[in-house]
C-alpha cells in the first residue's frame, strides 16, 4: 500500500498534536477493539444501554477534555480544539452509533459554553469532569426541527423568577443528561429564550424512550418540563442572542454528524474488501468482476473525497472570524447535505456488493446500511441545508476577496474565540475568495473539466439565475444547488488532497466522479423540469455538460495500490477467547 488515505484504528497513521489527545484516541481505540464486534453487535441487536462505554466516558475523561473550553475546569489539556473534537466523531463513528452520545453532548453544551453565563459554565466543567453526556432541547413533537414553531416557554412569576413548561421530543441523552439546554420563547414577549433545566428535579418528567430501530434505548427520548421553577441563573440568553445561540450550536453539531458517517462508511468498506476479495463465485474471485472492480474503486473514492472534505471543512472553521471571514457558513451544511449524502451513496454500493452479507446482524456493514442515512435525515434534511447553500451562488462567483491562504488546521489551539463566537446575521454580505486560485498550476484533465463545469455554472447562475418561485420550489433548487454544491465541494476536496499529498492520479479520479455528477444533476434539472424553465436557462444548464476523462490504466493501478491493498488491513476484533486467544 503506497498510502492509506482512510482511517485505520489498529494502525494508527492519524497523529494528533498533543500527547493527550493521542493517549485519549489509543484509549478509546483500545476500549472499543477489547469490547469487540461480538459485544457491540449485542448492544445494536439487543438495543442494550452500554453501561461500559458510559463507564469508559467517566473514567477516561474523554467528553471532559475534548468538550471543555481553555480555562474552564482544571485540565491543562482541555480545550475546545474543533479538528481533534472532528477526528472524535470520526473515529467513534467508525465503531458505530457509540458516536451518539458525543455527537448530542456536543450540541448540549455549546449553547451554555457560547452564553454569557458564567455560573452554567462553571457548573458544566465540574459536570463533564464527573463524567456525563449532555442533550440538546431543540425539536419538539408537532413541529421537529421547526425552531420558529417551537411552544416551550417561560413565563414570569416573581422578580428574577420564572416557570417553564412544555414538551421536547426526539432528544438524545435526555434519559441520562444532568442538564439539558433548551430553546424556546419567553411567553410574555414572545422572543426567544435559552435556559438551563436539571433533569434531577421533580418538575422535569422524562416521559419515556423513543423506539427507534437501532438506536439503543435511551438514546432518544421525549420530556416535559412542567411548571419548572426558572431562575435568572438558570437563563443563557434572550431575543436574537438566544435564537443565535442555537443556530451557532447546529453549525457545529453539522459537522461531527456528517464525519461520523465517514468513519462509518469506512469501516463498511473494510469488511467489504475482506468479503469480497476472500470470496470466489462460479469459479472466480469476485473483485475480478469488471462491475465489483469499478464500484470499489467508486465507493473508495467518495469515501476519501468525503473524508478530505470534512477536514478542510474543519481548516476553514478554525481560523473563521465573526467579523472578517465566515466562509463556513457555506461550508458546514454543504459537509450536512452534500457529504452525509456522498458516504450514503458510498454504503449503498458496499451492499451492492456484500448483497446478503451486509443483512447478517454479525457485520458491521448491516449497521452502516441501516443508519448512515439517518446523518443526512435528521437535524435538518439535505433541501434544508442546500437551501442554505444557494443563498452564496453570487458571492461565490463573484466580489471576491484576497483573504490570505488557510493553513492545514491541525494546529493544536483554542478555537473558543473562532467556533464559538460565530455572530450572527449578515448571510448575504460573506465574501470569498476566488476558487479559482486553489487551483492555480493544476493541469491535471479531469479538474481542467470540472473548471470548465464551474465557469459555465457562474454563467447560468450570472445570465439566467433561479426566479424566486423556483427557488422556493425545494426540488427544482435541490438539482441546481447540488451543482453548485459539486464544484464547492471539488474546491475543498483538491485543497486538502494537495495539504496531504494525494498523488495527481488519486486526485484525477476523484474529480471524474465530480464531473460525472454534475452531468447527472444538470440531466435531473433538465429532464424533470422541461417547460418549467425561463428563457435562455435550459441551454445555459445544458451547456455545463462535459464528458469526464476516463482512463482504464488509472482506475487499475488506484484498484492495486489503494483499494484492494486494504484487504485483511483492518480486521474486526470479535472480543471472544479462543484456545487461550483474543480473536
Amino acid at each position: 500500500m503506497k498510502k492509506n488515505l482512510l482511517l485505520n484504528p489498529q494502525q494508527m497513521a492519524q497523529v494528533m498534536g498533543d500527547p493527550k489527545t493521542q493517549a485519549l484516541l489509543n484509549q478509546t481505540v483500545a476500549f472499543f477493539e477489547h469490547k469487540g464486534n461480538y459485544s457491540m453487535r449485542i448492544d445494536s441487536k439487543a438495543r442494550r444501554l452500554p453501561s461500559d462505554w458510559y463507564q469508559f466516558i467517566k473514567e477516561s475523561g474523554l467528553f471532559a477534555t475534548m468538550l471543555t473550553p481553555a480555562g474552564y475546569g482544571d485540565d491543562p489539556d482541555a480545550r475546545w480544539d474543533h479538528y481533534r473534537i472532528s477526528a472524535t466523531s470520526e473515529l467513534l463513528g467508525f465503531y458505530g452509533l457509540y458516536q451518539y452520545n458525543y455527537q448530542v453532548s456536543v450540541l448540549g453544551v455549546g449553547p451554555i459554553w457560547m452564553s454569557d453565563n458564567e455560573v452554567q459554565k462553571r457548573e458544566l466543567a465540574q459536570l463533564l469532569k464527573e463524567g456525563h453526556v449532555f442533550a440538546f432541547g431543540m425539536s419538539e413533537r408537532n413541529h421537529g426541527a421547526d425552531l420558529y414553531s417551537n411552544e416551550a416557554n417561560i413565563k414570569r412569576v416573581g422578580e428574577g423568577r420564572y416557570v417553564a413548561n412544555g414538551e421536547k421530543y426526539y432528544i438524545g441523552n435526555s434519559s441520562r443528561a444532568p442538564k439539558i439546554s433548551c430553546l424556546g420563547r419567553d411567553a410574555d414577549t414572545g422572543e426567544f429564550a435559552f435556559w438551563v433545566v436539571d433533569c434531577r428535579d421533580r418538575h422535569c418528567k422524562y416521559c419515556g424512550d423513543i423506539d427507534v430501530v437501532g438506536m439503543f434505548t435511551g438514546q432518544l427520548g421525549t420530556f416535559d418540563m412542567i411548571e419548572y421553577p426558572i431562575a435568572e441563573k438558570d437563563i443563557l440568553a434572550r431575543g436574537d442572542k438566544a435564537f443565535a445561540l442555537g443556530l451557532s450550536t447546529i453549525n457545529i453539531g453539522k459537522t461531527q454528524t456528517s464525519i461520523k458517517v465517514v468513519g462509518m462508511t469506512t469501516h463498511a468498506l473494510y469488511e467489504c474488501i475482506n468479503h469480497s476479495h476472500n470470496r470466489y463465485l462460479y469459479g472466480k474471485r469476485v473483485t475480478d468482476m469488471p462491475h465489483i472492480r469499478r464500484s470499489l474503486l467508486e465507493v473508495w473514492s467518495r469515501i476519501v473525497m468525503t473524508r478530505m472534505y470534512a477536514y478542510r471543512a474543519v481548516d476553514y472553521f478554525r481560523q473563521a472570524n465573526k467579523e472578517t471571514d465566515r466562509r463556513y457558513l457555506l461550508f458546514n451544511p454543504l459537509q450536512k447535505g452534500y457529504a452525509t449524502t456522498e458516504s450514503e451513496r458510498a454504503v449503498i454500493m458496499i451492499h451492492n456488493i456484500m448483497a446478503a452479507k451486509a443483512y447478517e446482524t454479525d457485520t458491521y456493514a448491516e449497521t452502516a446500511v441501516r443508519q448512515t442515512g439517518n446523518s443526512m435525515r435528521l437535524e435538518g434534511t439535505a433541501h434544508v441545508n442546500m437551501s442554505q447553500v444557494v443563498k452564496f451562488i453570487p458571492n461565490y462567483f463573484h466580489s471576491h476577496v484576497d483573504y490570505p491562504p488557510v493553513p492545514d488546521g491541525k494546529m493544536v489551539k483554542d478555537d473558543t474565540a473562532n467556533c464559538l463566537d460565530q455572530g450572527f446575521g449578515r448571510v448575504r454580505e460573506i465574501k470569498f475568495a476566488d476558487y479559482r486560485r486553489s487551483f492555480a498550476g493544476c493541469e491535471l484533465p479531469n479538474v481542467m473539466i470540472f473548471l470548465e463545469q464551474a465557469a459555465d455554472f457562474g454563467r447560468f447562475s450570472d445570465e439566467t439565475p433561479m426566479t424566486k418561485a423556483q427557488s422556493a420550489n425545494p426540488d427544482f433548487m435541490l438539482n441546481v444547488g447540488n451543482i453548485f454544491g459539486a464544484i464547492v465541494y471539488g474546491q475543498l476536496v483538491y485543497e486538502k488532497c494537495r495539504i496531504e499529498g494525494v498523488e495527481d492520479l488519486v486526485i484525477d479520479q476523484l474529480f471524474s466522479y465530480l464531473v460525472k455528477d454534475i452531468n447527472g444533476y444538470v440531466t435531473r434539472a433538465v429532464s424533470e423540469y422541461a417547460g418549467y424553465f425561463e428563457p435562455g436557462q435550459q441551454e445555459n444548464l445544458q451547456r455545463i455538460s462535459r464528458l469526464p476523462r476516463n482512463d482504464f490504466d488509472r482506475e487499475e493501478q488506484i484498484l492495486k495500490d489503494y483499494v484492494f491493498a486494504l484487504d485483511g488491513a483492518y480486521k474486526s476484533s470479535y472480543g471472544v477467547v479462543i484456545n487461550g486467544e483474543k480473536k
